[in-house]
């Protein structure tokens, strides 16, 4: 095997910060909280807004997002998994998709957001096989 190879086979397993059978704690994250979210086309999608977890497990899921609005009125929210993160700086998260994929994502719905089913459907929207519209 050529070390090639072998370097392409680490960065695979190395570009999320965080894999669903090790997701963070809640203090683990909380600092990611207001920073800018970043698609992997260094478009800003917006701003993360709280860190949603996991009752049972006490384990941090998604990160809620805000993008538009003024002060906070009127913003589209919806939830992004800590599963999708590849980077974070000072300012900065980074997520593996870019904000062109991001239409038809699940709005943010506070009164099922600790439902599992709801929750089930935020993850396999993000888990579907994202498809790149062509370029004229």
């Amino acid at each position: 095997m050529s070390e090639g190879i072998a370097q392409n086979d680490v960065e695979g397993v190395l570009s999320y910060m965080y894999h669903l059978e090790n997701l963070p704690a809640f203090s683990d994250v909380e600092e990611l909280r207001w920073k800018t979210l970043i698609g992997n086309d260094g478009e800003r999608i917006g701003t993360i807004e709280s860190i949603e977890r996991n009752e049972d497990t006490e384990r941090v899921e998604f990160m809620q997002v805000g993008r538009g609005g003024f002060l906070g009125f009127g913003a589209e929210r919806f939830l992004v998994p800590v599963t999708a993160i590849v980077n974070v700086d000072e300012k900065h998260v980074s997520i593996d998709r870019p904000l062109r994929n991001l239409d038809g994502v699940p709005e943010y719905d506070y009164e099922r957001a600790h439902d599992p089913d709801y929750c089930a459907g935020i993850r396999a929207w993000w888990c579907a096989p994202v498809t790149v519209p062509e370029t004229p």
